[in-house]
């Protein structure tokens, strides 16, 4: 699922002036860095990443120095201050595939990791990004939640009513 938002955002005095002329990139659930490698080699400028576990981190913070890294959990409001104050260009976001996962065969309706889903876009809508990509498994695509809503119908309404416009794409990753 990728969004973006309608409106184009005003180059800021401070954007104008990046020393690296760079577009940036921010990562909520970015594990160990793949993706933030992965847009770095792209030619991106990683801004930072937050992630729940703290290993994580540490990695996080060797091969991304200059990185903003945040170990918490995503609806820790008191992290906020740690967020890069710079404009976001894309943000990606990995929701947890297990509540989505064709291999999960007692999909509980009542998982918290789906209010985890949502925090996680909450925030990443909050940082006003450019582009907001989200990544899941294809089985993301029919879960439903406690109240009987498909996640994915959720996920494309909040970035639809943030002014996003949405696409989705399937990919096969074995191709890769």
């Amino acid at each position: 699922c990728s969004a973006v938002r309608r409106a184009k955002p005003v180059a800021t005095a401070a954007a104008q002036r990046n020393q690296h002329c760079m577009p940036t990139s921010y990562h909520i659930a970015c594990g160990i860095g793949g993706e933030m490698l992965g847009f770095r080699r792209a030619g991106f400028r990683p801004l930072g990443g937050w992630d729940l576990c703290p290993a994580n981190g540490k990695v996080l913070r060797r091969h991304f120095p200059s990185a903003r890294i945040i170990t918490a959990d995503i609806r820790d409001d008191s992290k906020l201050a740690e967020l890069p104050t710079e404009h976001v260009d894309v943000l990606t976001i990995s929701y947890q595939c297990q509540p989505s996962s064709t291999q999960n065969r007692t999909k509980n309706p009542a998982d918290p990791r789906h209010k985890v889903a949502r925090a996680m876009l909450a925030r990443g809508i909050s940082m006003a990004p450019t582009v907001i990509l989200i990544e899941n498994v294809c089985g993301f695509r029919t879960v439903r939640n406690e109240t009987g809503e498909r996640e994915m119908g959720h996920t494309i309404k909040a970035l639809s009513d943030a002014g996003y416009a949405v696409n989705w794409y399937e990919m096969n990753s074995g191709c890769y």
